[in-house]
């Protein structure tokens, strides 16, 4: 099993533009993308320009046959409650893509049972 990282920012312009596209091609690959744009830049996923072409990335990835999961990083609930973080979070569902969470444990911040209980 291979592993390969995709950065989900737009290609500086010296890069091939199509350098993503080899995530739809090849073979047993699993795709995790970890990022804590979900949270901090929902807007990626929602409002940018290439917004919809990430996403229709991610569709002809699933349209492939490819698993790709997206590793949210939440570090606690309040992260959640903006609304286009919801936004975010549904259009990259709608595509197939599962999102998972993980989170490093942060003392005063996150370090008791009713915070993970409520980002569970």
């Amino acid at each position: 099993m291979r592993y390969r990282v995709v950065s989900i920012l737009p290609p500086p312009a010296t890069q091939d533009p199509n350098a993503g596209s080899g995530l739809v091609a090849g073979g047993q690959v699993k795709r995790r993308i970890g990022t804590k744009a979900l949270v901090y830049w929902p807007q990626r996923f929602v409002s940018d320009d290439d917004a919809d072409d990430l996403l229709e990335l991610f569709d002809e990835v699933e349209a492939a046959g490819r698993h790709l999961a997206v590793m949210g990083h939440y570090s606690h609930p309040v992260e959640l409650d903006p609304a286009i973080s919801h936004e975010a979070v549904r259009r990259v569902r709608n595509t197939g893509v599962q999102i998972r969470m993980q989170g490093p444990l942060i003392r005063h911040v996150n370090d008791d049972s009713e915070a993970w209980a409520t980002l569970w």
